[in-house]
C-alpha cells in the first residue's frame, strides 16, 4: 500500500473524527442563547425570557467556577514549589532590597481567590445592589451609610468612603443635650453609668411640653427618638436597680461574683437575681406608673401630625418607584402563573388524548382477541362437529358389518343345519328305520 496514500486517508479519518467531536461538543454545552434571537419576540412572556437568560447563564457559571478552582490549584503549586525551592537572593526590588523569603511560604497557603464563582459578571452585581438599595429604601433595619458605601464600592468609584459624610457616632452627654441631640436628630445613646432617673425625668419634661417637646415644628423629629431613647434609659435603669441590689445582698460586687465557676455559686446567684428582679419591677411600677399614658399621648400626637406634614418628594419618588416594581414583578408572576396554567393544561389535554388513543386500543385489541375467540369457538365447535360425524359414521359402518357378520353367520348356521337335516334324512333312509343313528 502506498504510503502517501495511507497517511492521506488517516489524516481524512481524523478529520472527520474531530468534526464529529466539536460537533458532539456543542451539543452538551449548547444553551437557549443560540436560539434566543430567533425565539425572540415582543410577544413572549417574561417569565420565558428570564428562563431562558438562566438557562443560557448555566455554561458561563460553570466555567468561571472551573476557573475559579484553577486559579486556587495554581496559587497552592506556586506556594509549594516556593517552599521549597526559593532562595533569599531570588526575589529583589530594583534597589536590590530583598522582597519575598522562602519563610514566607512556610506553613500553610493563606491566599487564596477572592472571586466569587457564582458571580460572574458586573451585571449580576448591580442586580445584587439594586436589591440591597430597593430593600433599605424600605426596611428601617438596614444602615443607609452602609448601604450607599457598597453602592459606590460596587460601581468602582476610587475612595468612596471619603464621599460620605463621616457616620455619627453616640457619646454620653447631659439629659440637657441628649433633648437638643434629639431635636436636631443627631444620634443619643443612655450608658449604664448615667442617673437614669435624672435623665428620664429630664426627657419626660421636655416630651410633655406643649410648647417645647409637642411643638409642631419639633415633635416629628424629636418624639420617635425620644420615645427610643427612654426605652434604654428605662432597661438600663431595671439592669442598674437589680445590680445594686444584688450588689448590697451579697457584699461585693456583682461582676466579682460571675467570676466564681462553681455551680453553688452560679445557683445561689440565679435565686439572688430572680428575688431582685421581682423587687425592682414592683419598685418599676411605683416610679413609672405614669408612662404608658405620657408614651400613648406623644404616640398620638405623632399620628396627628403624620397626615398634615408635607410629603417628601423624594420619599415619593421611590414609593413610586417601588410601587412600580411591585406591579412589575406582580405581572411577571402572573405572566409565569399563566404560562404554568398554559403548560399543565397542555399537558392534561396531551395525556387526555394519549389516555384515548389507549382506550382505543384496548378497546380493538379487545375487539381483536373476541374475534380470536369467537374463530377458535368455531373451529372447534367444526372440529367437533366433524368428529361427531367420523364417530356416527364409524358406528354405522361397525353396525352395519356386524349385522353383515351376523347375517353370514346366520346363512351359515342354517346351511350346516340344513346339510345336517339331509345328512340325517339320508341317514335313515339308509337304515331303513327312519332314526339317524348318530344323533
Amino acid at each position: 500500500m502506498d504510503t502517501n496514500a495511507f497517511y492521506s486517508t488517516a489524516s481524512g479519518l481524523c478529520f472527520t473524527l474531530l468534526g464529529f467531536c466539536v460537533d458532539a461538543g456543542k451539543g452538551v454545552i449548547q444553551t437557549t442563547f443560540e436560539k434566543f434571537s430567533d425565539n425572540a419576540s415582543s410577544n413572549m412572556p417574561v417569565g420565558t425570557t428570564l428562563a431562558m437568560i438562566e438557562q443560557g447563564m448555566k455554561v458561563f457559571s460553570a466555567i468561571h467556577a472551573r476557573l475559579h478552582e484553577a486559579m486556587a490549584r495554581t496559587l497552592g503549586v506556586l506556594h509549594r514549589i516556593n517552599r521549597m525551592y526559593l532562595t533569599d537572593d531570588e526575589v529583589r526590588d530594583e534597589t536590590g532590597e530583598l522582597m519575598v523569603r522562602r519563610s514566607d511560604f512556610e506553613g500553610p497557603l493563606d491566599v487564596i481567590p477572592v472571586s466569587d464563582p457564582e458571580i460572574f459578571s458586573d451585571i449580576q452585581r448591580f442586580a445584587q445592589m439594586q436589591v440591597v438599595a430597593q430593600r433599605a429604601q424600605m426596611n428601617p433595619l438596614y444602615d443607609q451609610r452602609k448601604v450607599e458605601l457598597m453602592i459606590l464600592k460596587q460601581t468602582r468609584i476610587p475612595e468612596a468612603e471619603d464621599l460620605l459624610v463621616p457616620a455619627p457616632a453616640a457619646e454620653p452627654m447631659n439629659a440637657v443635650n441628649e433633648n437638643l441631640a434629639l431635636t436636631f436628630g443627631r444620634p443619643v445613646a443612655a450608658f449604664p453609668d448615667q442617673d437614669h432617673l435624672a435623665h428620664i425625668q429630664v426627657l419626660l419634661d421636655y416630651m410633655t411640653s406643649p410648647v417645647l417637646g409637642q411643638l409642631p415644628v419639633i415633635a416629628p423629629t424629636y418624639l420617635p427618638a425620644a420615645l427610643n431613647h427612654l426605652k434604654e434609659h428605662v432597661a438600663l435603669w431595671y439592669v442598674s436597680a437589680v445590680y445594686n441590689d444584688v450588689s448590697g445582698v451579697m457584699g461585693q460586687e456583682l461582676g466579682d461574683v460571675m467570676k466564681f465557676r462553681d455551680e453553688k455559686t452560679r445557683v445561689e446567684l440565679d435565686k439572688t437575681l430572680a428575688s431582685a428582679s421581682s423587687d425592682t419591677v414592683k419598685l418599676a411600677q411605683q416610679r413609672f406608673n405614669a408612662l404608658p399614658a405620657i408614651i400613648q399621648r406623644a404616640q398620638q400626637v405623632l399620628q396627628s401630625m403624620g397626615p398634615s406634614m408635607p410629603p417628601d418628594p423624594a420619599a415619593q419618588a421611590d414609593l413610586a418607584k417601588a410601587q412600580m416594581q411591585q406591579q412589575s414583578a406582580r405581572e411577571k408572576i402572573q405572566a409565569r402563573a399563566q404560562e404554568v396554567q398554559q403548560t399543565l393544561a397542555a399537558d392534561a389535554q396531551r395525556d387526555a388524548q394519549k389516555t384515548q388513543t389507549d382506550l382505543k386500543r384496548d378497546q380493538l385489541k379487545q375487539q381483536q382477541e373476541d374475534r380470536r375467540t369467537m374463530l377458535i369457538q368455531q373451529q372447534l365447535t367444526v372440529r367437533e362437529a366433524n368428529q361427531q360425524e367420523n364417530e356416527n359414521a364409524r358406528q354405522e359402518a361397525e353396525l352395519t358389518t356386524r349385522e353383515r357378520m351376523n347375517t353370514a353367520d346366520n346363512v351359515t348356521a342354517l346351511t350346516i343345519a340344513e346339510a345336517e337335516t339331509l345328512a340325517d334324512n339320508k341317514a335313515a333312509v339308509e337304515t331303513g328305520t327312519g332314526i339317524n343313528p348318530n344323533p
